[in-house]
């Protein structure tokens, strides 16, 4: 509930007053219920909040208004400043409703719209209060100084049918230009598009929008009214509130994402966010610029540090993740498949990369500070963590390292093939998708080595793979140089002999079942891997088959052949060609 913090608490007054604002009483009906009342479709909620935002908007002018304007004129003054924002929220609310008329399928995927303009309707129900109060104040006061042109032109509060403001016009019609003026429309003009997932961190940006705009309400309202020598003074004071505000709720907000568990997966939103906000703050850092120079130091310094809080916890948040990627203790995935640990680490990098520029920037701001000054600051492995590149090579070292601890601690000791199939699996999928995205290039500028290495990974654990058709080749082997040695006869032979061949047969055709009832319970579901591992079993061991059935197989060892020879070389092949296909 961060719109509450932007509203003056019920029964107070934000600003020193001659007289009482004729909507003071009334607006605790606007914080009790704001920002509460959500329907899940995006452009009705951020109207929704554009509403909050207005409401504020005019508590603001009019209490101002109240403290620097004799009654009889406040009326007149107020009428012309909330002209040209009414008229824009009508032109809004019409563009919205029309959108969402021309929505095919209303009954099934527009039906969240359509709840939304209710969510809307309701909003203005529980705010007619307070609407009526200004609405009453501009009708019974406002008439004594309006001509009949000026009622015919002066537009009323019957937003309910309408919603939100077109970019590139000016809120207010000012006497002067306003130091921060011509900046303001770069934020009205980007303001909402900007959007991260994550529900909480994208309404702290609109409170950033509405802070700006109450900002630059209250400059235009001192150029007013105001001599120049004082406005500074004035605006100091203006701003102290709501400053504070905004860094109690943007230290809320970040603890609370801090606290969030799995941040790798179900939390990452927020962490994106965050960077959101921060891409935010640098977008309008020449807005921001402006205010600064007119604040005194006290205020300078809270607008410094309002961004720093986001800085820091997204420090905090980047540290967690890798924390969070070290201690998964999960097991091994069924079948040695790819580990959901891996497709989580590879999305959240995908999701955080879009966010390059703005980690760049924060990570140059860090140096700057520390040649500045030798104390202070953040270390140089925290500045790290803004370099994206560092960061996701570091990022895949953790899952790596954990994907080797969970094969080392598999228990199935008798079956070392899994733990070989596990990594081909995790280790294929890594680089594959990291080919397919700009992430190698980005984590190869610092560390070019990169690629080549996990490559190398992967040879070395397919070579551990191939070690599976030892009990093939072993007896093989075996009974190869048995022959050698006692040159078995191709007429009869000796009792021996045949037990010999008995025995080798059976030791390659146990050996090949084994293979083939493993490769079952295995799942590759990559058809480039799975191919390959094919062949390369198929290089290994057919060739070597074929010598030893055509030397062997035709040989007079036995009455019961199909017991004993039960696999040509063109079967073994197949066989082969057909390993993991249960699960392909």
């Amino acid at each position: 509930d961060m719109g509450r913090r932007f509203m003056r608490p019920s029964g107070s007054s934000t600003l020193p007053r001659g007289g009482s604002s004729p909507a003071s009483t009334s607006l605790s009906v606007i914080e009790d219920n704001a920002m509460f009342d959500s329907s899940d479709d995006r452009d009705t909620n951020n109207y929704k909040l554009l509403l909050d935002a207005f409401i504020i908007l005019l508590q603001r002018d009019r209490d101002l208004l109240n403290y620097v304007f004799p009654t009889d004129l406040q009326a007149l003054v107020f009428t012309k400043l909330i002209e040209l924002p009414l008229v824009h929220m009508h032109e809004e609310a019409q563009r919205l409703c029309e959108s969402i008329e021309r929505l095919p399928q209303k009954l099934d995927s527009g039906k969240l719209a359509i709840y939304g303009i209710f969510s809307i309707l309701r909003w203005f129900f529980q705010s007619r209060t307070t609407f009526s109060k200004f609405y009453q104040n501009k009708a019974s006061n406002f008439s004594k100084h309006e001509s009949d042109d000026e009622k015919k032109n002066t537009p009323n509060f019957d937003m309910g049918r309408r919603f939100m403001r077109p970019s590139g016009s000016s809120t207010l019609p000012r006497g002067g230009s306003s130091p921060a003026s011509t900046s303001l429309s770069v934020i009205e003009d980007n303001a909402m598009f900007d959007s991260s997932d994550d529900r909480d961190t994208n309404n702290y940006k609109l409170l950033l929008d509405a802070f700006i705009i109450l900002l630059q309400r209250d400059r235009d309202l001192l150029n007013y009214v105001f001599p120049t020598d004082l406005q500074a003074l004035v605006f100091t004071k203006l701003i102290e509130l709501p400053l504070v505000h905004m860094h109690e709720e943007a230290q809320r907000l970040c603890e609370s994402i801090e606290r969030l568990p799995q941040k790798l997966d179900s939390g990452k939103l927020a962490i994106y966010g965050i960077f959101s906000i921060l891409r935010w703050f640098f977008q309008s850092r020449t807005t921001f610029s402006k205010f600064y120079q007119e604040s005194d130091v006290t205020r300078q310094q809270q607008f410094t540090t309002l961004s720093a809080t986001f800085e820091h916890s997204a420090v905090t948040c980047l540290r967690a993740i890798l924390e969070e990627v070290n201690s998964d203790a999960s097991p091994l995935s069924q079948g040695g498949n790819v580990h959901p640990l891996t497709s989580h680490v590879l999305a959240f990098m995908e999701g955080l990369l879009i966010y390059q520029v703005t980690a760049t920037i924060i990570a140059s701001l860090f140096v700057q500070q520390e040649q500045r000054t030798s104390s202070g600051g953040l270390s140089g492995a925290e500045k790290g963590l803004y370099d994206l590149g560092a960061y996701f090579a570091r990022l895949v070292r953790s899952l790596y390292g954990n994907l080797s601890k969970k094969v080392d601690g598999h228990t199935a000791r008798t079956d070392t093939t899994i733990r070989s199939i596990f990594l081909l699996n995790n280790i294929n999928y890594l680089l594959k998708r990291l080919e397919k995205s700009p992430l190698l290039a980005l984590i190869q500028r610092c560390e070019p080595d990169f690629k080549s290495k996990y490559e190398a990974d992967f040879q070395n654990t397919l070579n551990e793979y191939t070690k599976c058709y030892s009990s093939v080749i072993i007896p093989i082997h075996q009974m190869l140089e048995y022959d050698n040695n006692n040159r078995l006869s191709d007429a009869k032979l000796r009792d021996r002999d045949r037990e010999t061949l008995k025995e080798s047969f059976s030791l390659v055709n146990t050996a090949i079942d084994t293979i083939r009832q493993q490769s079952e319970q295995y799942i590759v579901s990559d058809a480039d891997l799975r191919n390959r591992l094919r062949n390369e079993g198929k290089n290994i061991i057919v060739e070597l088959y074929k010598n030893y059935y055509n030397k062997f197989a035709h040989k007079d060892f036995t009455k019961n052949r199909e017991k004993y020879i039960r696999y040509e070389p063109r079967q073994l092949e197949i066989a082969i060609e057909k390993l993991f296909e249960h699960h392909s």
